[in-house]
C-alpha cells in the first residue's frame, strides 16, 4: 500500500470467521520485526463492540481499529516516514484457528511546488513577456524535495512538450525547456511546468503565459 506523508492510511485486516456464530476474541497488529503489538484490540470480556483498544507510543492519538468496514481497518492519520515498513494482522477467534495477514506500506513526501525561472533566474509567473516573434525561449523549472524522486514535466495545454528532467544536488529536479523560435501561435500560450512523485495526492503545478510582438 501507498500513503502519503501527512495523510491518512487505511490499513485492512479481515476479522470475519470461517466459521459461524464465532466471534472475534482479539486483534493485534505488528509492525517489521517488533514482537510488541503497535495495536491491539481486546474483546475477551465482552461483546466486539465494547472491546478494550490498546496502542503503543507512536501510534497514541493517530490510531484507531473500526470493525465496521469490511473488511476492518486500522486507520493512522499523520502519516511520517517512520510509518513505512512491514504490517501484520493477527485476529483470535473463539473456534477458529487464528488468521495472519501482512502488508508493505511505503510512504511518499511530495515535492515543493515547482517554480519557474528563466535563463538568469529570475522568478516568472503570470504573463511573461513581451517577446518578439522568431525569438527563442529558455525557461528553467525546479522543483525542491520529494520522495521518491518526482517527476517534472512541462505542458502546452493537455499536450507534454518536454519530460526530460534530472536531478540535481540537493534534491532538486530540474527541466529546461527551449523553444528555438516562437511563432504566433504561441501568443497567449500558456506553459505549465507539473511536478508528482505519487498516486494520491494531487499534481503540482506553476505556468506562464507568453504575450508576444507579431510581426
Amino acid at each position: 500500500m501507498e500513503a502519503v506523508a501527512g495523510g491518512r492510511l487505511s490499513l485492512p485486516c479481515d476479522i470475519t470467521s470461517p466459521i459461524v456464530d464465532d466471534e472475534v476474541y482479539l486483534v493485534l497488529w505488528y509492525k517489521d520485526e517488533v514482537a510488541t503489538p503497535i495495536y491491539s484490540l481486546d474483546a475477551r470480556r465482552g461483546p466486539l463492540g465494547q472491546a478494550r483498544h490498546a496502542t503503543n507510543e507512536p501510534l497514541t492519538g493517530r490510531a484507531y481499529f473500526s470493525s465496521i468496514p469490511q473488511p476492518a481497518v486500522l486507520q493512522i492519520d499523520k502519516v511520517s516516514l517512520e510509518d513505512e515498513g512491514l504490517y501484520r494482522c493477527r485476529v483470535d477467534f473463539r473456534k477458529a484457528r487464528t488468521q495472519h495477514s501482512a502488508l508493505i506500506v511505503s510512504v511518499a513526501v511530495p515535492p515543493g511546488v515547482p517554480i519557474i525561472k528563466d535563463y538568469n533566474g529570475k522568478m516568472l509567473s503570470g504573463i511573461i513577456g513581451p517577446f518578439n516573434e522568431g525569438d527563442s525561449l529558455h525557461l528553467i523549472c525546479e522543483a525542491e524535495g520529494g520522495k521518491p524522486i518526482p517527476s517534472l514535466v512541462w505542458w502546452r495545454s493537455r499536450r507534454i512538450i518536454d519530460d526530460s528532467y534530472e536531478v540535481l544536488d540537493h534534491g532538486i529536479t530540474r527541466n529546461e525547456l527551449f523553444i528555438e523560435k516562437l511563432q504566433r501561435r504561441d501568443l497567449m500560450a500558456t506553459l505549465t511546468c507539473q511536478t508528482t512523485n505519487n498516486k494520491i495526492s494531487p499534481p503540482l503545478e506553476a505556468s506562464v503565459t507568453l504575450d508576444i510582438h507579431c510581426k
